[in-house]
């Protein structure tokens, strides 16, 4: 009984020490690794805005919002109540163009859009709507940096609007697998989109950031 005792006595003392020794481990780890911290390249975009890269031809519509239209307006109508199944947009999309002399125009867009639901899909709807664009921030193309200052109100009769956010023109042909031109994206700012004559919680103001 006594050697079973003093067995029992020396397996709590290693376990004591074992994880005493676990735990200096992990503090010395941790402070290991405090020390070696890898400095993460930071972008030059200087707006406190989320970072979004896009390449060519590409599209980002993460901002939608679907809502059951009240009141219908034509273009060049008379209002009348008349529900439906509606969709506003906003995305940004780039493309890239052909220019003169060998030249490329790549190009940044804001689109916003109103859409209707058919019975399987969302189809362009072209209603009267009141756009407003108040965003802010800066584009970085290729180490070309543009500031974006936009506070615009559009007021017509159409599926989309779209506002040229920032043009860059290149000279010849990229190669694309030695160097992929891509846009780096922090704006931001208040988006408003509503259908004239519509009940006015159908109003959507969205706090827009890429």
């Amino acid at each position: 009984m006594k050697k079973m005792k003093k067995f029992v006595g020396l397996m709590l003392i290693g376990l004591v020490l074992v994880s005493c020794s676990k735990e200096e481990l992990m503090i010395e780890n941790s402070e290991n690794t405090s020390m070696h911290v890898v400095d993460q390249p930071v972008s030059t975009l200087k707006w406190d805005y989320p970072l979004l890269t896009m390449t060519m031809n590409d599209l980002d519509a993460r901002y939608q919002r679907e809502f059951r239209q009240k009141y219908y307006e034509p273009c060049g109508g008379t209002r009348f109540q008349g529900e439906g199944d509606r969709k506003f947009v906003q995305e940004l999309y780039t493309e890239v163009e052909n220019g003169p002399n060998n030249t490329k125009l790549h190009k940044l867009y804001l689109r916003l859009k109103l859409e209707w639901k058919g019975s399987h899909y969302w189809n362009a709807a072209s209603e009267h709507t009141t756009v407003s664009v108040d965003i802010d921030g800066s584009v970085n193309f290729n180490g070309e940096e543009i500031n974006i200052d936009i506070d615009e109100t559009i007021d017509e009769c159409r599926a989309f609007n779209q506002i040229e956010l920032a043009s860059v023109t290149t000279q010849g042909p990229f190669h694309y697998f030695v160097s992929f031109p891509v846009w780096e994206i922090s704006i931001g700012g208040e988006i408003t989109q509503q259908i004239n004559g519509d009940v006015a919680e159908n109003k959507w103001i969205n706090n827009a950031a890429w």
